[in-house]
């Protein structure tokens, strides 16, 4: 099958600034990768687009790598996203790419209008077993790490960095000379930080309120400062002026 008709077409006189929920591309068949249903879980991404573009886009086909996918099927995947962004965007192109991949070898790729990243607090905390893994809004989890902030030191409350903006987070860590510890936190850990935050596929760098109303942007200019520059940071990724 040639891959300009592995896409159901999209209207293009539709306003491709603003992606319409409606607006879907779908993949059904994926002959080209084997995949083991039994030991491949489904896998359900949301890659913002930022001016016809897909932010850290090899960044986020590697992180593909360690959910256990197969080699090929990863390429075919990537293969896909490349016809995507060079067929369905133009550089006017806002909104959020939903990738969707499950053990039966179907790939849906749907198209859809960018979110407002939320207001988060501690109480959108996520707790399993005395540990913070996410949060959740609206009684539905968000996608991404949370990190926190204490006394210059950076912890990431998770066992792995697998995500793209969450390996970005651990790349620029290094680069600027913080430290970051990579495991899990527990709640009173989080709320007694400095400054907490999400890193997410699909909104970057989210604040997370603690309980005295604390976040990066509102603290001493003293304190904070590996959360503020990464904020600074991963808003040029994911909101570029």
């Amino acid at each position: 099958m040639e891959d300009n008709k592995i896409f159901t077409e999209i209207d293009r006189s539709a306003n491709t600034s603003a992606l319409a929920e409606t607006d879907v591309v779908t993949l059904v068949e994926a002959d080209t990768a084997a995949v083991d249903a039994d030991t491949v879980a489904p896998v359900n991404l949301r890659w913002r687009i930022v001016g016809g573009e897909i932010p850290l886009r090899e960044r986020r086909i590697r992180s593909l790598d360690p959910l256990g996918l197969p080699a090929p099927l990863t390429a075919w995947v990537r293969s896909r996203l490349e016809w995507a962004v060079d067929n369905l965007l133009d550089k006017n192109s806002e909104g959020v790419l939903c990738l969707a991949i499950d053990p039966q070898k179907d790939v849906v790729v749907s198209l859809e209008e960018a979110r407002i990243a939320p207001e988060l607090t501690v109480d959108n905390l996520i707790e399993q077993d005395d540990v913070v893994v996410g949060v959740e809004v609206k009684g539905r989890q968000l996608a991404g790490v949370v990190f926190c902030e204490q006394k210059g030191a950076l912890f990431a409350s998770t066992e792995e960095l697998i995500s793209a903006p969450a390996t970005l987070v651990k790349d620029l860590a290094a680069t600027l000379g913080f430290e970051l510890t990579v495991a899990p936190l527990t709640p009173s850990e989080i709320e007694q930080a400095d400054a907490a935050f999400l890193v997410s596929d699909e909104f970057g760098y989210v604040s997370i309120e603690l309980a005295d109303g604390k976040t990066a942007a509102k603290t001493e200019p003293d304190l904070a400062i590996p959360a503020q520059k990464l904020k600074a940071c991963l808003d040029k990724v994911f909101y570029p002026a």
